[in-house]
Formats: C-alpha cells, structure tokens, sequence
C-alpha cells in the first residue's frame, strides 16, 4: 500500500474545430497505490486517484499573426487504473501497462477573453476507458519503496457525447497525456 503525487501534462486529440487547434494543459494527481504481486517480478497495481486535467482550443484570428488561445477546458476525474507491473532483473527499473476507467467530475470550459464559465456535464460521457502505458525506477529507503514513474495515457472512447439533447456533434474528442508520479510504497 502506498501514495503518490504528481503532475500531467494532458492535450485533446480527435477532430478540430473549425480554425482551430487544440493546446496542451498541465494539472495534478493524487492517489493511493495497491500493489498485489503475482510472482516476484509482476505485479497487479491499482491506483485510486483524483486528477486534474487542463487542455484549451486555440483559433486563428483574421488580421493576427498569433492564434488566440481564446477557450481553456478543465475536467477532474475520479479514476481506477489498473496496470500490470513487470519488474527488471535489477530490481529497479519497470514497465507497467493497463487500462484506467475514469469517471469526469464538472467538466467546464472556460472563454478566456471575458473568464465566463461553461458547465460541460451534460456534453461529457459519464464515464471514459483509457489505456496506460509507463516506465519507472524503484528504491529502497528502508522499509518503503520509493519509486519515480512516467507514464502516457490515451483514451480509447470518446469524451463527448456524440449526441446532445438530439443534436447530432460534428467532433470526437478524445484525450492524451503525459504523466510524472514520484511516490512511496510501504510493505504490508
């Protein structure tokens, strides 16, 4: 058992909007660590976790040489990831690899021009399954392991609804990031 913290640095992927562009955001986790092991190199973790994810839509402006960052979206999640850890002979370096269901809390986007706030709850999925990918090092500090994990994270399904109170959207919209989590993992 054991937790962790850190930060990411999440995009949005999938079709752009009209003259615009999607803009990459950085946000936090926090989370707690179960590590089940099935041999003495492989291990099942599951990592209840809040995060904060930030990515905004840039549009190009007629007459402006710079696009404008004119729309910031920020979502937290409540996600349940659960990887499979593969341990090197070192017994230092690792690989993980898993799926993340993740649940969105108050999605909002936010115009940056005037700071008016958008509640996106009804436009999101209620829920997105995401795959993990990941590489880390782990050390011992006596009991505890202390270990410094990357990791990249890409949704499989789409953030949006397709449909929005029978309004067909024109745009899938899914999201990718990068993720740096340092932590500590206590023996039970």
């Amino acid at each position: 058992m054991g937790v962790f913290a850190g930060i990411n640095r999440t995009g949005f992927v999938g079709d752009n909007p009209l003259n615009g562009s999607f803009i990459s955001g950085t946000g936090y986790e926090l989370g707690a660590v179960g590590e089940f092991f099935l041999s003495d190199d492989i291990a099942v973790n599951i990592n209840p976790m809040v995060s904060s994810r930030s990515s905004g839509i840039e549009y190009d402006v007629p007459y402006q040489y710079e696009p404008y960052d004119s729309i910031r979206i920020d979502i937290d999640y409540f996600e349940i990831p659960l990887n499979l850890k593969v341990i090197a002979d070192n017994n230092i370096s690792y690989v993980t690899a898993g799926l993340i269901f993740a649940i969105p809390i108050n999605p909002k986007a936010t115009n940056n021009r005037s700071g008016n706030q958008i509640e996106l709850q009804d436009q999101f999925e209620s829920y997105v399954w995401t795959a993990s990918f990941g590489v880390g090092i782990q050390f011992s500090i006596g009991n505890p392991m202390m270990f410094v994990e990357l990791s990249y994270t890409q949704s499989l399904t789409n953030l949006n609804k397709i449909t929005v109170k029978d309004v067909e959207l024109n745009y899938k919209l899914k999201s990718s990031s990068f993720q740096l989590n340092t932590g500590i993992l206590f023996t039970l």
